[in-house]
């Protein structure tokens, strides 16, 4: 039987762990009604590749019906 040193399993668990962690965080931002100048910061942010740099995904959506609360 082979014995692993302790700082190679360390190692090993260090990398499992934050694997998920480079994955970019999926967000879905809901607008409060169809997308108009409000927001803008929004969606430029998005086009410029802000989000990106922050490793976040946002998807903009806008209400199928804006009178529903």
């Amino acid at each position: 039987m082979h014995v692993f040193p302790l700082p190679s399993l360390a190692f090993l668990a260090t990398l499992v762990l934050t694997g998920p962690a480079l994955a970019a965080e999926r967000l879905t931002v809901m607008l409060d009604w169809f997308v108009n100048p409000d927001h803008a910061p929004l969606v430029i942010a998005r086009e410029k590749g802000f989000f990106a740099e922050q490793d976040l995904d946002v998807e903009l959506v806008a209400p199928a019906d804006p009178n529903d609360p």
